[in-house]
């Protein structure tokens, strides 16, 4: 199992439900193709971007859509969420 700081990104915050939440999802986003394509993902609670960091890498044909209110908290996923380029 990961650490704890593989887990945090930058924020130190561990995302809770993690994979009970792709696991719930999953066959809605694949319902077009098995990597995601064609699904889009709406986060509107984006926090940190844990969540929709594990999204993009298990989906790589995701796309995402990702809303908060707390501007710190969009830098951090903004930061996070960078190497994902316009697929976030």
């Amino acid at each position: 199992m990961a650490d704890s700081a593989d887990r945090t990104g930058d924020s130190g915050h561990v995302p809770v439900l993690l994979e009970r939440c792709v696991e719930l999802l999953a066959p809605a986003l694949t319902r077009h193709g098995s990597d995601g394509s064609g699904a889009v993902l709406v986060d509107a609670t984006l926090g940190a971007g844990g969540h929709a960091e594990r999204f993009l890498d298990r989906f790589p044909g995701l796309r995402l859509v990702a809303l908060d209110r707390d501007p710190d908290a969009l830098a951090i996923a903004g930061r996070r969420l960078a190497r994902f380029g316009d697929r976030a």
